[in-house]
């Protein structure tokens, strides 16, 4: 048996907090929104989502057809509303500082 290497460097400190930020939008019916949350300084959006309020199967809903990483910092959520009544929809960001992204 040979012998020990060297010592590897030391890696990344890796996500330790999580902090989640989120806001509302309402989409009026027939019409398309968007909405892009966006991160505390220092940190990056490691994941996110949507809720909508609404859904009803008969009468439509909200067609959610974006939900993406927005820059570095933000989440964004696009959508339209079939419904015949406005909508909201809350999107969401878990956000973390000492991320590399790219």
């Amino acid at each position: 048996m040979g012998s020990v290497g060297r010592r590897g460097l030391t890696g990344a400190p890796g996500v330790q907090t999580i902090t989640e930020v989120s806001g509302t939008a309402t989409i009026d019916p027939g019409g398309t929104g968007s909405l892009v949350v966006t991160c505390p300084e220092g940190q990056a959006a490691l994941s996110g989502g949507y809720l909508g309020s609404g859904y009803v199967a008969t009468s439509g809903g909200l067609v959610v057809y974006v939900s993406r990483r927005s820059q570095q910092r933000g989440w964004e959520v696009a959508a339209k509303n079939t419904a015949p009544t406005a909508l909201s929809m809350l999107v969401y960001a878990y956000c973390s500082p000492n991320i590399t992204t790219s």
